[in-house]
């Protein structure tokens, strides 16, 4: 008996008689491109890196940060967990993309590690840890001005 085969049709032939069709649902997880997480950008509002490769700049305490994730493979929208370290330590209440600098921060680096998932394949993950941002330094006291009588 003849059989008639479109292009698309995959078919897992065993040594015996039997064939199998493959479907979508036996493929796919073959199919899914892994997630990837590239760089994970940390800036202060005015839209500067804190955290590049080399030579970090400082921070000083209040400064407001947001860590932001390059993230390609699998199927966007991605869904984004994050965990703020100040010197790899994790920092409980820090669980959002924007953190802001605190007066326990001082002489520490900062990190984020993001943890992203496939909208679609809930089991596609990736986790990075960010680049580590300058020391936090201490806020200038103010200076005394002296007055003459």
């Amino acid at each position: 008996m003849a059989k008639n085969f479109q292009d698309t049709d995959l078919f897992l032939v065993n040594r015996g008689a039997d064939s199998y069709k493959a479907t979508f649902a036996d493929l796919k997880d073959s199919l899914t491109t892994p997630l990837v997480i590239g760089d994970i950008l940390i800036k202060d509002a005015a839209g500067t890196l804190m955290n590049p490769a080399s030579n970090p700049p400082t921070l000083a305490t209040g400064t407001q940060l947001t860590a932001t994730p390059q993230v390609s493979g699998g199927d966007a929208p991605y869904t984004n967990t994050f965990q703020w370290k100040s010197d790899d330590v994790a920092i409980s209440s820090a669980t959002t993309a924007v953190y802001t600098v605190t007066s326990s921060d001082i002489g520490k680096a900062l990190t984020c590690t993001v943890t992203s998932g496939d909208s679609a394949d809930p089991q596609n993950t990736a986790t990075k840890t960010s680049n580590a941002t300058g020391l936090v330094q201490a806020d200038a006291p103010d200076t005394p001005t002296l007055q003459s009588p």
